[in-house]
C-alpha cells in the first residue's frame, strides 16, 4: 500500500500544469501559436527599424544637398576636412590643416 501512495503529492496540482493529454495538447498549440504571434511581431519591428533608418539616411542626404555640401548617394553627405585654427607668433589666428601642422612640427 506505500508504494501506491509514495509516487504522490499532497495538496492542488499546479494551476498551469494540465490533468489530460488533451488538455497538454490544447496547451501547446496555444503556445505555439502566442510563439509564432512573437516572432511576427519581433520580425514587424526589425523591418521598421531598418526602414528608419533609411529614411534618417536619405534625410540627412537632402539636409545636405539643401545646405549645398557635397553628398555620396552610397555613403550619405561626405564630411569636410578638419581645419585646426592656430596662432601664429604674432598673435593673429591662421587656419592651417592637418598637413601644414605637421609640417610646422617638423621645422
Amino acid at each position: 500500500m506505500t508504494s501506491d501512495t509514495s509516487g504522490h503529492r499532497a495538496g492542488r496540482k499546479p494551476q498551469g500544469k494540465p490533468s489530460t493529454l488533451e488538455e497538454a495538447q490544447k496547451r501547446i498549440e496555444e503556445l505555439e501559436a502566442a510563439y509564432e504571434k512573437e516572432a511576427k511581431e519581433k520580425e514587424i519591428l526589425y523591418c521598421r527599424s531598418e526602414f528608419l533608418k533609411l529614411d534618417l539616411k536619405w534625410a540627412n542626404i537632402e539636409a545636405a544637398e539643401v545646405r549645398g555640401e557635397a553628398v555620396d548617394e552610397s555613403k550619405g553627405p561626405l564630411k569636410k576636412k578638419h581645419t585646426k585654427i592656430t596662432k601664429r607668433g604674432d598673435g593673429r589666428a591662421a587656419q592651417s590643416s592637418p598637413a601644414e601642422l605637421c609640417e610646422a612640427q617638423q621645422r
